[in-house]
């Protein structure tokens, strides 16, 4: 049996308590907290609609303070599939990547840049999904970070 990492690439808010994620194997997943919130009395303060909108999207899930948090194992598998009509989302897929496998080897966005040769603010663009990268600015990076960047199209 093989365990599959699960990595959000873009958070994004929808009405009320409703967000989605756009996964690193391109699916995006549509979640209520609501759900959540009914099950976990703790995460109430999501119902305050200014508080939800400070989520942001770490490693492990999506993040309010300390004491907020929902697994994004659980915005994955309990979460409903929907369209995304981003059309950054496979930059912004690939910037995710890039980033998770940079930090899965210790190694910052200088230390990518010199064995890569592109400039780390591209680095940072990239990772943030605003920079449209060549094919060949793909292949130096992989290369540096010794693993494949893979890109789906549709």
């Amino acid at each position: 049996m093989t365990f599959k990492f699960i990595h959000g690439a873009k958070l994004y808010f929808g009405e009320g308590t409703t967000l989605r994620v756009l996964f690193m194997d391109g699916l995006t997943k549509q979640y209520d907290t609501e759900d959540a919130i009914k099950d976990i009395p703790e995460l109430e303060p999501l119902r305050n609609r200014e508080i939800f909108l400070k989520g942001h999207l770490e490693m492990g899930g999506i993040v309010w303070n300390d004491d907020l948090d929902i697994s994004i194992e659980e915005i994955y598998e309990n979460g409903k599939i929907v369209k995304n009509d981003d059309d950054k989302k496979e930059l912004l897929v690939l910037g995710a990547q890039i980033y998770v496998l940079r930090n899965s080897k210790l190694m910052t966005q200088q230390q990518l840049s010199k064995l890569s040769g592109i400039d780390q603010s591209d680095i940072s663009k990239l990772e943030r999904g605003e920079l449209n990268p060549s094919i060949m600015q793909i292949k130096r990076i992989a290369k540096a970070l010794k693993a494949d960047l893979k890109i789906m199209l549709k």
